[in-house]
């Protein structure tokens, strides 16, 4: 979609343009009042400025029309819209209003300001645009390697969440779903183990790619794991947690695209496996039951080397429950 919802993103995510892209993104919903990536963002937007009611009721909105996606932009808005809906715990930076924090504003911005806070407290919004603004304000370039590694971490949250966006956008106009020639005889395997553990106890999650056709396939084995949305990666996390559950763990994962080596060719019942500790890429915090889903995309027809490829679009998931810590039981 073109318009004022691209327009829009450019200067919330690129430019800092606060209050122009807010009233861009409301042009956007009046004229496509029930597209989910619209109400996503211009939900999250609304949050980052403290319109906390506005903000949940467009997300809201969008949860309602999350049924007839494609699984991909369904999971997302299933694992985005629980982190936005009301009023966040207390901000950590609230030394500036929202209506401070917008480029258009910063010419009466003092010579002295301190443009490292004004990151940090745009960063915390996720105001992104802004917070890459004021950083490359905090003397012109990052000053140390703290600097650089807050300005990765910005940006990666910004890839991050307008992939999420561009993803129910394709979802909803009928693009990402699986693509033409995907192979079929591919299939996707999730464990979380324990199944059923106290909060704190360290948990796998292992993941199997497997080939259940006749004939060989060349699949992409690098299996990285990402969040959804996530441009780039093979395996694409979402995590729906207890009521009020919110990942702490904040992975990000910034890499290439696969090599050569990181595409195989699978014998028929031949399959690639991987583990990971989830903790690292989930809180799991709170007692209660997890739907954890992955989603196996390789997009790519050809490796880089000219070899043909298994293009596959496949989706897994596992329930897992996690209960009050055996001390807090026996104190209770």
């Amino acid at each position: 979609m073109s318009g004022p919802f691209e327009e829009a993103n450019r200067l919330w995510f690129e430019e800092g343009r606060t209050a122009r892209a807010l009233r861009l993104y409301e042009s956007a919903l009046r004229e496509r009042p029930d597209d989910p990536a619209v109400l996503l963002q211009y939900g999250i937007a609304l949050w980052s400025v403290d319109r906390f009611d506005e903000a949940t009721a467009l997300l809201e909105r969008a949860s309602d029309l999350r049924e007839p996606l494609a699984e991909p932009g369904r999971l997302t808005l299933e694992a985005w819209i629980p982190q936005f809906v009301g009023a966040p715990a207390p901000r950590h930076y609230p030394e500036f209003t929202p209506e401070e924090l917008d480029r258009d504003g910063f010419g009466a911005v003092p010579a002295g300001a301190d443009w490292r806070l004004i990151a940090d407290c745009a960063a915390e919004r996720r105001m992104f645009g802004v917070a890459e603004h004021a950083l490359r304000r905090w003397g012109g370039v990052p000053l140390d390697g703290a600097d650089a590694r807050e300005l990765d971490e910005i940006r990666t949250d910004h890839e991050a969440q307008l992939g999420a966006v561009r993803l129910v956008q394709r979802s909803a106009h009928g693009t990402a779903g699986p693509m033409a020639g995907q192979d079929a005889t591919l299939r996707l395997e999730v464990r979380v183990t324990p199944a059923e553990a106290p909060v704190g106890t360290p948990t796998t999650l292992d993941v199997r790619l497997g080939n259940t056709g006749p004939g060989t396939a060349t699949v992409n084995t690098r299996l990285l794991l990402v969040p959804a949305g996530t441009v780039g990666g093979e395996l694409h996390l979402v995590v729906v947690g207890p009521p009020g559950y919110r990942n702490d763990a904040g992975f990000r994962v910034r890499a290439g695209p696969p090599e050569p080596e990181h595409f195989v060719e699978l014998s028929p019942g031949e399959r690639a496996a991987r583990s990971w500790t989830l903790e690292n890429y989930q809180s799991l915090h709170l007692p209660g039951d997890y739907r954890l889903t992955l989603t196996y995309r390789n997009e790519v027809a050809r490796a880089p080397d000219g070899r043909p490829v298994a293009v596959a679009n496949l989706s897994a998931g596992t329930v897992f429950h996690r209960s009050a810590p055996e001390s807090a039981e026996e104190t209770t």
